[in-house]
């Protein structure tokens, strides 16, 4: 709360906010990371959110998973929690590939849900067979394609 309420006493502006998340996920004590997720999406009037959103989200995904997905319970519909519940789908996939799908099936039908299925099928593991056919089928099922 004290930094909160220093940023809000220097009269940032929208910038200077995101500017300031640009690096803050790394740098968030362990509990905090929900309050200053919704303090930038309700500080920041535009797309600038996501710069910190995305940060603070792939922090917290990376040291409490189970927390982060528990804060989407609480986010009002929109498309501030569509990013996040993106940023988050797309980093947990790479250890939580079938939560990630789950995550990413909450998104409404469009683009932002096309590119967060896709980043989950390339991000899906395949060191063991069963991971392996697994991504494969996930594959499948979207027409997925990869280059060669």
């Amino acid at each position: 709360e004290a930094g909160r309420a220093w940023v809000d006493s220097a009269a940032l502006t929208q910038n200077q906010k995101t500017a300031m998340g640009t690096g803050i996920g790394s740098h968030i004590r362990e509990g905090e990371h929900s309050a200053w997720l919704t303090w930038f999406i309700q500080e920041i009037k535009s797309d600038l959110y996501q710069v910190p959103v995305e940060n603070i989200m792939i922090a917290w995904s990376e040291s409490d998973y189970q927390a982060a997905g528990k804060w989407f319970h609480s986010q009002p519909a929109g498309p501030a929690k569509d990013f996040a519940v993106s940023v988050y789908a797309d980093s947990i996939s790479e250890f939580e590939p079938e939560a990630a799908v789950q995550w990413a099936s909450t998104l409404p039908e469009g683009d932002l849900r096309e590119k967060t299925l896709h980043r989950i099928s390339h991000n899906w593991p395949r060191k063991s067979p069963e991971q392996k056919a697994a991504a494969e089928a996930f594959e499948k099922q979207l027409g997925i394609k990869h280059d060669k």
